[in-house]
This record gives C-alpha cells, structure tokens and sequence, in this order.
C-alpha cells in the first residue's frame, strides 16, 4: 500500500505477489487500491476511473489466481452441509464479531467451530443486517464532512468479505487470525482519528494519556492471552470453558489429554464430544483405546492377584474394545491354556504372534498348544522361526529338538536336525543339565544310534540324581513322577522312541507355568502368563502397543 501511495507501482505487484505466497488473505486487495485513489489520494479528479480500474488488473489477475488456489487447497462446504441461510447468517455477523474482539479483546477463543448443525438464525441475521445499514448509512451522510468514516468502513468491509462465511470451509466459522489484514485497514482509521485530536493543550494530553493507557492495556491483556498458548491442554480447555458445546475444543482436548497420559480426564472429553456429536467416528475409536488399555490394567491386577478367571474375562473385554491389543491378546491365550481350552489359547496367541509379538514364551506356549492339539507340524514351524528370531535362546532350541525327535508325525520328524540342535543345547549347557541330556538320547535313538544313547541316557539319570532328584527315578515333585522317559524305555529295553512325548504345562505353580515333573526332565515353556505380581512387572518384556498412544490432533469427525 505504501509503494502504491508513493507511485511505485510496481514494486507495489511485487509486494502483493509475495504476500498471497505466504496466505491468501487479502484477496480484496485491489478494490482497497481504488477505493484509496478516491480518498485520499483524489486520483479519481485527475485520472478517469476507466483508467484507475486498467492499473488494477495485474492486482487482480494475482487476485483471481490466489483466490483459485486457494479454493482448490480448501475443504469448501457444500450447501448441502452449510445452507444459504446460515452462510448469510455468518456473513451479516461476522463485521460486528470481528470488531468487537478488536474493540474488547476479552473471552477470545482459539477456534471459533461452524455449529454442528449450521442454519438460518432470523434474529441473528437481522440484527446483523440492520447494523450494516445503519453504518453503511451514517457512512453515507458523513461522506462529506468525514469521508474517512465511509472510507474505512468499505475498505473494511471489503477485506472482511472473503473470509466473513460465505464461503465456510473446514471446520471453523471464524477466527481472529482472519482479522490480520482488515485491521490494518481499522487500525489506520483510529490512528488518523487519534491523531486530530492530538492537538496542543489540556484536550490533547488527555487524548494522549488515554491512548497510552489503552495500549498498556492491551499489552497486559495480550500478556494474559499468551498463557493459553503454552500447551494443548491449556489452550483447549480454553476453548472449552468459553464454550461447551464446542466439539472441536472437546476433541482436541481430549486428545491432548491422552498424549499426556491423563487418561481418566481424556475418556471424559471423549465422553463429551460424542454427546456433542454421536457420530464422531474419531473420538470413539479413541475413547475404546483407551478403555481397552484401562480394562487391560484391571486384567493384570487380576491376573496378580490369582484371580485367574476374572482376569480372563476382562482381557477378552479389552479386546472386544480394541483387537490391536498384544498384550492383551497373548494374555488371553496364555489364561485359556490354563483353563484347557487349547484351540482357543492357540487361536488367541497366534493372533498375537501374527500381529507381531515377538516373546519367547508366547512361541512356546503356542507351539504346546498346537502340539497338544495335533498339529505338530505347525507347532515345529512356530519354534523354528522363533529359534531362527532368537537364536541364543536355548529353551527354544531344546523344545525344537525333542519336538522333532519325539512327534510321531513322519513328515515333521527330523532326527537329524533334532540332534545338531541337542548336541548343541549340551555345549551350552556344559553337559550337565539332566533334562538336555534326556532330550540328546531321544536325538540318537532318532537318528539310530542306540549306543550313543544309552550312554546319553546314563548320564541324565546320573545327573539326575546328583541333583537329588530322587532315588530309582522317582522325583520329588510327586509320587507318581516317572524317569526320563528315554531312560525309562532303556531300562525295559524298549526302543520306541517316537512315543516319548514333548511335555506342555500342565499346572501353574506359583508365578508361571510350571510342569509337575523331574527336574531332569525338559521343563515346559514359561509362558509370559500375567503374574502374582504388581501390575508394572507383568509382561515386563514387552513393550507399550503404539496403539495406545494418542491420536494426532483431529478436529471432527470425517
């Protein structure tokens, strides 16, 4: 404007081009400029108008051009979703709005939402009609004694215009950052207003005092408004406080909520905004994360406390509520292992599996579950690929060997594989675990090599006993243990070795799984079943599900 006045014209394209680049908000730029070649300037009485409208062109093409980008950038409503009425509701509102949080910058609100169900609202519209009017009129009968006054008001008007709700788009029906370029133009007025009265004496420092006492109070006001703006929480429970029936500022604060982990307050705003709109797909989906992730927590209370059958149905409650729960899923597995339900613990905990859980135990237990129910092959492709993920593991080595040894499903069985991986378990193990042993002569009878075993044998039922495992193969953990199942067919002489069978959990002893079995025997998996324990140590190896994290900021529904 100032390289306009000054005759620059085209350093004046230059300057407008470069602020549409940055946002198209003075699309009325170039009325402003003629209207300005009025009055002030007095352009009009020198120069035809004809003349003064050809110099706006180039203003207008880049106009015209932001304006199309824009519109094609924008989420435009349609009037199916904002009607004729409530758009010219909005538009006769929106000067007198606007000038009021100018005029009294108080109650001032981040995001001022279209209703949810804009219409025509008669009384608001005419009562906004009305004061355009009569401004438009006292502008009128000021034209001449104070064509400022009429000047201001359509330039005003005019910058106002494209943002005033004719043409609503996203979310909002105003805000004070569509104030930026019209205030300029109201800001300019009350300077020049200011400034006649600035005259030399005692009126004239009041009017001076005044303005000073105006501006320091701005400053504090804005001062205090920047203290909305720390943080999400803040702002939006700002929003929220000047109105409750915005659903946007629910959600968004909702949402804040959440990433702050203040979970309890989150479901609340959720709770809320679908009051607000029950059909907010966002807030619902989100509202069920978290009452699945609270549900979850109950359940490993539960679980803690021994409550085993309680806790069952609040895991399966969590999922029902959210299926992407990991934790919850190998959980519910694991409990209905202890229940008996094998098909169903095998189902559960290969979802979990499949959904990228990546447990040691929860493969283990899977692949008993499997095992128990027949399906041996795919029991040894569980353990393979998670002996493959965890190659240090030697539990899982262990199982996968006396697996392939010991099924008696000749497409699975793999002697020789069963015997590279028992061999190996002994090496780490230092040949001094009775139940790797066992599990290195049910390999070489595997495989043929009956005197290899024998000796295998001897030595688990030696080692056995050195850890006082009791006498003549019977264990301490009850009275109808048995011996190695290798060493005990050995000792009858009988060589059928398939029919030795790789043991599952069968109790749960204490914190987790445990088989009621000789300590030389291969011990069962340790299923990461939720533990006597407090609620942070269960599942300690695994890590939070992301989806139980916040969603991104979202303002309403789709």
């Amino acid at each position: 404007m100032i390289a306009y006045v000054d005759g620059h014209r085209l350093l004046s394209i230059v300057c407008y081009a470069a602020s549409l680049l940055t946002r198209a908000s003075a699309i009325g730029f170039p009325v402003a400029l003629l209207i300005v070649d009025v009055y002030p300037l007095e352009r009009h009485r020198r120069t035809a108008l004809g003349r003064l409208a050809l110099e706006k062109v180039p203003f207008a093409l880049l106009a015209a051009a932001a304006a199309i980008a824009e519109a094609k950038a924008r989420d435009i409503a349609s009037l199916q979703e904002v009607g004729i009425g409530a758009r010219l509701t909005l538009a006769a509102t929106a000067p007198f709005e606007h000038l009021w949080h100018t005029l009294l910058p108080l109650r001032l609100t981040p995001l001022n939402p279209l209703p949810i169900a804009p219409a025509l609202e008669p009384g608001a519209l005419l009562l906004g009609l009305g004061g355009l009017v009569m401004i438009t009129v006292a502008a009128w009968t000021l034209r001449r004694r104070c064509p400022a006054v009429g000047v201001a008001w359509i330039t005003y008007a005019v910058m106002l215009a494209p943002v005033a709700g004719l043409t609503p788009s996203g979310l909002q029906a105003s805000a004070d950052r569509y104030l930026y370029v019209p205030n300029i133009v109201l800001s300019i007025a009350i300077g020049i207003f200011t400034a006649r009265l600035l005259t030399p004496n005692r009126r004239g420092a009041a009017v001076a005092l005044a303005a000073i006492a105006i501006v320091m109070t701005l400053g504090v006001l804005t001062r205090h408004q920047t203290t909305y703006w720390r943080d999400s929480i803040a702002l939006w429970s700002r929003a929220t406080d000047l109105d409750p029936r915005n659903d946007v500022a629910t959600y968004n604060l909702a949402s804040a909520l959440a990433e702050a982990g203040r979970e309890a307050d989150a479901i609340g705003r959720y709770e809320q905004t679908l009051r607000l709109v029950p059909d907010h797909d966002l807030a619902r989906q989100n509202l069920a994360i978290l009452q699945a992730a609270q549900t979850e927590r109950e359940a490993d209370r539960l679980a803690a406390a021994g409550q085993l059958d309680e806790a069952s149905e609040q895991y399966a409650r969590a999922l029902v509520l959210d299926g992407k729960r990991l934790h919850a899923r190998a959980a519910h597995g694991m409990l209905l292992m202890r229940r008996g339900r094998l098909q169903e613990a095998a189902a559960e905990l290969r979802l979990a599996i499949d959904g990228g859980m990546n447990d040691v135990e929860v493969s283990n237990a899977l692949a008993f579950a499997l095992r128990d129910t027949g399906d041996t092959a795919q029991a040894a492709a569980v353990l393979t690929r998670a002996a493959a993920e965890h190659p240090d593991n030697v539990n899982l080595k262990h199982n996968l060997a006396r697996l392939l040894a010991t099924t008696p499903d000749p497409a699975t069985r793999n002697g020789p594989l069963a015997l590279r991986l028992a061999l190996e378990v002994c090496e780490r193990t230092g040949n001094r675990d009775p139940r790797a042993l066992d599990t290195l002569a049910t390999a070489y009878a595997a495989v043929g090599r009956f005197d290899m075993a024998r000796a295998a044998a001897s030595r688990a039922v030696a080692r056995a006993r050195e850890l006082g495992d009791g006498e003549d193969g019977r264990s301490d953990c009850g009275a109808g243990a048995e011996l190695p199942p290798v060493a005990h067919q050995l000792a009858h002489q009988e060589m059928r070795f398939a029919s030795v069978i790789l043991p599952g959990p069968t109790a749960i002893d204490g914190a987790r799984f445990e088989c009621c079995a000789p300590r030389y025997k291969m011990a069962p998996p340790r299923p990461a079943m939720p533990r006597p324990a407090p609620p942070s140590a269960v599942f300690d190896s695994f890590e939070t599900s992301p989806e139980t994290k916040s969603p991104p900021l979202v303002c309403r529904k789709p």
